[in-house]
């Protein structure tokens, strides 16, 4: 499709952004991660930049910014925000200029923030640098975190990273990108850590920004029923290049290309019953024999500032009790600092529960290991080690004799659908799914009683997502593993789960099977978060 076709739309409107013929080449590969890009966006507008891992969409959201890698370099075309060309400009000129014109929201908060200083004074510090007073500075970023709704903001800015949950952490630096009041902010990839009603509340701030300031908006995102509720137009990218390109709502109800067509239909939906949606693998009975179960767990967190210990202040569990039986999927789901993830964790041994939690593992006779899979893979897998090396390392230390651990490793492999030839591979070298794979065999190794997995899936594009939920229904069948699944994404616990277990502000509200929680949702809390979630659901396709 051509960049004309893009630009017919922007006809009469100030442009914000202009990107012209960008193409973009990384050292060492013949193809370009961008080729020939072009679209504008005017003042005010919010425009959607979709596709999956590889499409070019951060290439090109890092152009604008000027923050392109040394190993990258622009062959062709400008990049122009609000008349500067970000190219022209010199590194040092580029600091200068970044925060007041333009700003970006990553999707790891924990790569843009400083985990030896407090959250607050990095915030402030982000706006002494441009020259506003100490004073100034912190009185603005005590208002910039009530207005991206973080709970008590004064006792937030004296946190340091690791103290707070994710969802706390993207609005920190939600707060950080607002606090300059630039004229462009790119997002790339914002809410993917967060849960539905946070998510909602913080792209609701994001379009109160627009319309009262101009603010220009690039949202970069793989959740597609998000940008058609935010964005006013979307550009599709697949391979580099732009395929599609238009107003959201019609767009995506309409779709004229084949790939908009297959990222639509790999979208998981909470709407859709579970018999429309999972393969005859999900219906596997489960036994009644618990492989988990966890009664009056409790965990408490001291408050530390300056070095000293304060009195317990902050209560992350509160007397929660579930169980798990084998071969059983159960989502735990909640808002971020519900207290799910504490709970996964305190359930893998990885926090220390109060003294009088209880917390059982394994079936009569069988394995008591617990293993888990994180969110990114990529920072839980060793860079510089083969993917051989990592996986028959977690069987050593499992036990498996060292004659038998290559045969396993490939076993291992071929169980999460993987070439055996990759255990030659280096993480570096696989796509974000194939790493996702490999942390899974990697638990498997383990041999566990039960699989935890937290927010497994929403760092993926759709249709990895979907495969590798299809892949856990089949190691479920096959192996009649029992996963304790951690997400907010309501989507892909109606595909998966078959009992779900909410949390809020540290207690299990409700515990119900899948289907009976959609249909007949029995707590106000349940009833807002399929609310919040059906809000960001995609149109249905007009010509599917």
């Amino acid at each position: 499709m051509g960049a004309d076709h893009i630009r017919q739309k922007d006809a009469g409107g100030e442009d914000a952004v202009v990107i012209d013929g960008l193409t973009v080449f990384y050292r060492g590969c013949n193809q370009p991660a961008v080729k020939d890009l072009s679209f504008s966006v005017r003042r005010g507008e919010c425009l959607g930049i979709v596709g999956e891992s590889g499409s070019g969409k951060s290439t090109a959201g890092m152009a604008l910014m000027g923050y392109l890698p040394s190993n990258a370099r622009i062959a062709a075309g400008h990049v122009r925000v609000g008349g500067t060309d970000v190219a022209s400009l010199s590194r040092r000129a580029q600091r200068d200029w970044r925060g007041r014109n333009i700003a970006m929201v990553y999707q790891s908060p924990m790569t843009a923030l400083n985990p030896l200083m407090t959250v607050g004074r990095q915030v402030a510090e982000a706006m002494t640098v441009h020259g506003v007073s100490a004073e100034d500075a912190e009185a603005r970023m005590a208002a910039l975190f009530e207005r991206v709704r973080l709970p008590d903001p004064q006792q937030i800015a004296g946190r340091y990273p690791h103290q707070l949950s994710g969802g706390q952490l993207q609005r920190v630096v939600i707060a950080m990108a607002l606090s300059c009041k630039p004229n462009v902010i790119v997002m790339d990839e914002p809410t993917t850590g967060l849960d539905v009603t946070t998510e909602a509340a913080i792209l609701e701030l994001v379009d109160e920004l627009r319309r009262e300031t101009g603010t220009t908006i690039l949202l970069i995102s793989h959740n597609l029923g998000l940008v058609a509720k935010h964005a006013d137009r979307v550009v599709v990218m697949f391979k580099g290049e732009a395929v599609e390109a238009g107003a959201a709502q019609s767009l995506f109800a309409c779709p004229d290309h084949d790939y908009t067509r297959a990222l639509l239909e790999a979208s998981p939906k909470v709407a859709l019953p579970r018999g429309g949606r999972v393969p005859e693998a999900t219906t596997l009975s489960v036994t009644r024999d618990r492989v988990l179960t966890a009664s009056s767990v409790s965990v408490t967190f001291p408050l530390q500032r300056g070095g000293r210990r304060r009195e317990p202040v902050f209560k992350a569990l509160d007397d929660v009790g579930l169980d798990l039986v084998k071969g059983e999927i159960l989502a735990v789901v909640g808002e971020s600092g519900s207290g799910k993830t504490t709970l996964s964790r305190v359930i893998a041994g990885l926090y220390q529960p109060d003294i009088d939690s209880r917390i059982a593992i394994g079936a009569a006779g069988e394995s008591t290991r617990v293993s888990m899979v994180f969110q990114d893979p990529t920072s839980t897998l060793n860079p510089k080690r083969t993917i051989g090396w990592t996986l028959m390392r977690t069987l050593a230390l499992s036990g498996v004799a060292r004659r038998d651990r290559l045969k396993r490793a490939e076993q291992l492999l071929e169980d999460v659908r993987l070439p055996k030839t990759y255990l030659k591979r280096l993480p570096v070298e696989l796509s974000g799914g194939e790493r996702q794979r490999v942390s899974i065999a990697r638990a498997l190794a383990q041999d566990p009683a039960v699989m935890i997995l937290d927010e497994p899936t929403s760092a993926l594009d759709v249709s990895v997502q979907k495969s590798a939920l299809d892949l856990l229904l089949d190691l479920r069948q096959r192996l009649g593993l029992s996963i304790l699944f951690v997400t907010h994404d309501l989507g892909v616990v109606r595909y998966i789960a078959d009992r779900v277990a909410v949390m809020y502000r540290g207690k299990l509200i409700t515990v119900a099977p899948t289907e009976r929680l959609f249909t007949e949702p029995d707590h106000p809390y349940v009833n807002q978060l399929i609310q919040a979630c059906m809000a960001n659901q995609m149109p249905r396709l007009v010509n599917p």
